[in-house]
C-alpha cells in the first residue's frame, strides 16, 4: 500500500515540489545580491505580463514590441524616480533622523555607533553649509568627515608593515584575511577637532564652534525630548482633571516605552545603515541582470509557463499543471494588487502629509508605499512616523484629520486589494503574519516582503496536495 502511495501522481508531484521549493530557498541564501535579483526580476514580469497579454492579444502587437513598450515604461518610471526623487528624499530621511532622535528620551549611557557618528558629523556639517556658509561644497563635506571619523572611530592602520608593528604576530602576507581588533573607548579633544577642521579653508573660520558641537553630538546622547511636551498637551487634552501624580506615572510609563522604542529603532536603523555601502556597492550588478533577466524572461514568459510541467515525472505532470497554473494566478495577481496599492496609499499619504503643514511630506510618501508592500504588519510601521510628526504639532485638529485619513485611506486600499484579486483566493491575515514573523527571522527585512508570496504558495500547496489526501484518509 506504501508503495502504491508512494508511486501515484499526487505523491510524485508533492515530493518533487518540495525539493523544488526547497532549492530555491538555497538559491535565495547564496548571497544577497542573487536574492535581490530573483525578486525583483520575478516582480517585474509579473506586472508587465498583464500588458503583454492585452497588447499581444487585444493590440495584436508583436511580443518584443510589447515587451520594449513594457519594460521601457517601467524602468524609464524608475531612472526618474532615482534622479528626482532619491536625492531629496535622502536629505529628509537625514534631517528626520535628527527630530526623532530629538523626540525620544535621552539615555546617558547610550553609545553611538560609528554609522551614527558619521551620520551625525554629516548632518553637523551641512547644517553648518546651510545656515551660515553656502560655499562650502559636497566635496568639502565628504572629505572632512572622512578625516574626522579616521581620527575619532578608526584605528589609523594603513599598511602591513604598521599593523606587524601593533600586533604580536610572527608572520602576516600579503593575501586576504580579516582581523578584527578590540575597540577601546578613545578620548576625544575638542582641539585636536578643531586641528583637523582648520585644515579645510572654507570652515578654517569657525573651527572651534564646529568643533565643539561635533564632539557635543557624536560622544554625548543628547535630546530636546520633545516627546514629553507632547504627551502632556495629549493627556490634557484627553483629561483636564487628571491628578499630577497619575499624570506623572503615566509619563513615565511612556518614557520606559520610549526608550525600548528607541533602542529598536537605532539598532534597526544602524544595522541597515551598514548594509547600505554594500548594496551601492552591488546596486549596477544586480540591476545589469534584473534588466537582462526582465528582457528575456518576459520574451519567453508565456513558453516558460507551457514548459515548466516538464520538470515533474510525466505521471504528475497533470496534477503539479495544475497547481502550478493556479500559484502562479494568485501570484501575479497579488504583485500587481500590492505593488498599485503600495503606490497608492505613497501617493496619498505623500499629499496629505504636505496639505496639513507637516514636514518630510516627500519622505513619509515613500515610506508608506514601502511599508504598504508588507501586508497588515507593514500599517503599524508606517503610523509610528506620522504619529511623532503629529504630536510634535500638539494641534488636535491636525491628529484627527491625520488619523480620519489613515483609517479611510486603508480602507479604500483594502477595497482595491480586494476587486484585484477578485476571483483568486485570498490568504488568511493569520497565516501572513506568522509567515512575516518567520521569514522575518530567517531573512530580516527582505525576509518580511517575500513572506506573502511564499503564504500564498503554501496555501496552493496544501489545498493541491494535501488537502486531497486527508479528505480521503
Amino acid at each position: 500500500m506504501n508503495k502504491g502511495i508512494m508511486k501515484s501522481p499526487r505523491f510524485m508531484a508533492t515530493f518533487f515540489t518540495v525539493v523544488y521549493f526547497l532549492i530555491s530557498i538555497l538559491i535565495l541564501t547564496i548571497s544577497p545580491a542573487i536574492s535581490a535579483i530573483f525578486i525583483i526580476t520575478i516582480a517585474i514580469v509579473f506586472m508587465v505580463e498583464p500588458w503583454m497579454k492585452f497588447a499581444t492579444t487585444t493590440l495584436k502587437l508583436g511580443r518584443w514590441i510589447a515587451v520594449a513598450l513594457g519594460l521601457g515604461t517601467i524602468y524609464l518610471l524608475l531612472t526618474l524616480v532615482t534622479i528626482f526623487l532619491f536625492p531629496p528624499v535622502i536629505q529628509e530621511a537625514s534631517s528626520f533622523y535628527t527630530t526623532a532622535i530629538n523626540f525620544f528620551p535621552a539615555e546617558k549611557n547610550t553609545q553611538f555607533t560609528p554609522v551614527e557618528i558619521e551620520l551625525n558629523i554629516e548632518n553637523v556639517l551641512k547644517n553648518y553649509k546651510e545656515k551660515q556658509n553656502p560655499s562650502v561644497s559636497d566635496n568639502d563635506i565628504k572629505s572632512l568627515k572622512d578625516e574626522l571619523m579616521r581620527y575619532m572611530v578608526n584605528n589609523d592602520i594603513s599598511s602591513i608593515e604598521e599593523l606587524k608593528s601593533k600586533l604580536p604576530l610572527n608572520e602576516l602576507t600579503d593575501e586576504n584575511f580579516v582581523i578584527i581588533l578590540p575597540t577601546e573607548k578613545k578620548e576625544i579633544s575638542v582641539s585636536k577637532i578643531a586641528e583637523i577642521i582648520s585644515n579645510y579653508k572654507v570652515f578654517s573660520s569657525d573651527a572651534t564652534m564646529l568643533a565643539e558641537e561635533i564632539k557635543e553630538r557624536t560622544t554625548s546622547f543628547s535630546s530636546s525630548e520633545d516627546w514629553k511636551s507632547a504627551f502632556e498637551w495629549l493627556i490634557d487634552k484627553l483629561n483636564k482633571n487628571l491628578d499630577e501624580q497619575r499624570k506623572v506615572q503615566i509619563l513615565t510609563s511612556i518614557r520606559s516605552l520610549l526608550i525600548e522604542i528607541q533602542a529598536k529603532f537605532r539598532e534597526y536603523l544602524t544595522a541597515f545603515l551598514e548594509k547600505i555601502p554594500g548594496i551601492v556597492s552591488s546596486m549596477f550588478t544586480v540591476m545589469f541582470f534584473v534588466i537582462i533577466g526582465t528582457i528575456y524572461l518576459s520574451y519567453y514568459f508565456s513558453g516558460f509557463k507551457r514548459h515548466l510541467p516538464g520538470i515533474y515525472p510525466k505521471s504528475s505532470r497533470g496534477v503539479a499543471s495544475s497547481f502550478l497554473r493556479d500559484t502562479y494566478g494568485n501570484l501575479e495577481r497579488y504583485v500587481v494588487a500590492i505593488i498599485l496599492v503600495a503606490l497608492l496609499t505613497g501617493i496619498s499619504v505623500g499629499i496629505v502629509v504636505k496639505i496639513l503643514g507637516i514636514k518630510y511630506s516627500l519622505l513619509m510618501g515613500v515610506w508608506a508605499a514601502i511599508t504598504n508592500l508588507v501586508p497588515i504588519v507593514g500599517v503599524i510601521f508606517e503610523v509610528i512616523p506620522l504619529l511623532l510628526l503629529s504630536l510634535s504639532l500638539k494641534s488636535w485638529v491636525i491628529l484627527l484629520v491625520l488619523l480620519a485619513f489613515l483609517a479611510t485611506i486603508h480602507v479604500v486600499a483594502f477595497i482595491v486589494f480586494l476587486k484585484l484579486m477578485r476571483g483568486y483566493n485570498r490568504i488568511n491575515p493569520v497565516l501572513v503574519i506568522a509567515m512575516i514573523i518567520i521569514m522575518g527571522q530567517l531573512f530580516s527585512v527582505p525576509g518580511a516582503f517575500i513572506a506573502a508570496p511564499l503564504a500564498i504558495i503554501l496555501k496552493k500547496f496544501w489545498e493541491h496536495f494535501l488537502s486531497p489526501w486527508l479528505e480521503k484518509a
